[in-house]
């Protein structure tokens, strides 16, 4: 409330005593964001330290955020040395809690070879999660995948489907790739698609969705 001024003006130093009485008091969301605003240096002196410190004390209380921003941490090596297995293990444990920020970027690291072994299917299965969520980065990535024909064969229906629910976020790189991906399908591939977009638009949505298969 006091740092984004919400209701009140901002003030940095009002939010930190407001924060340090939660963090006393057990607060994951709280640890987190103190967390955060000395990872970006936010009207407090940058220390990374200090905020692998506090997204450690919210992670091991199982705030998935926490766990994500601990993560991205070990993987760049800012404030702790630089560790990608315990990335790994950590990004793990919050894309498994349905953090859809996990999970695309747990995606990306099996995709790339980042801390484990490369495995496009993981990276699929990951990709798809995120995406059901409704995580552009996730739809685009996806589509991508399905498009290429790395996990199996070529699924045009599939990529199309991810890239238009991506690119009717407004991501201008969905509505770059869509056409490419549009080409090269026919129209009973089109229909197919765009019957599947108007289903999944059509679906309640559910904050944590187990991993499936990659067509999704």
């Amino acid at each position: 409330m006091f740092e984004r001024g919400l209701g009140v003006k901002p003030d940095i130093r009002k939010a930190l005593e407001h924060y340090e009485q939660a963090l006393n008091a057990g607060n994951v969301y709280s640890m987190n964001a103190v967390a955060w605003l000395f990872e970006k240096g936010k009207s407090v002196p940058r220390n990374p330290k200090l905020a692998v410190k506090y997204y450690t004390q919210a992670a091991d209380r199982g705030y998935s955020m926490a766990m994500y921003n601990l993560a991205c941490l070990y993987l760049d090596g800012r404030g702790v040395e630089q560790d990608s297995i315990s990335a790994m293990e950590w990004m793990l444990r919050a894309a498994q809690l349905g953090n859809a920020y996990a999970q695309v970027k747990l995606a990306w690291m099996h995709e790339n070879g980042v801390g484990i072994r490369k495995d496009y299917e993981e990276a699929a299965k990951w990709y798809l999660a995120s995406s059901r969520q409704g995580l552009a980065l996730g739809q685009i990535n996806l589509a991508l995948l399905l498009a290429s024909g790395v996990v199996g064969e070529k699924d045009l229906v599939g990529a199309y489907k991810w890239m238009k629910l991506a690119a009717q976020t407004g991501n201008q790189g969905a509505e770059k790739f869509l056409p490419t991906i549009r080409e090269k399908m026919s129209p009973e591939e089109l229909a197919e698609a765009e019957l599947l977009i108007t289903r999944f638009v059509a679906q309640p949505y559910t904050e944590k969705i187990p991993p499936g298969s990659p067509q999704g």
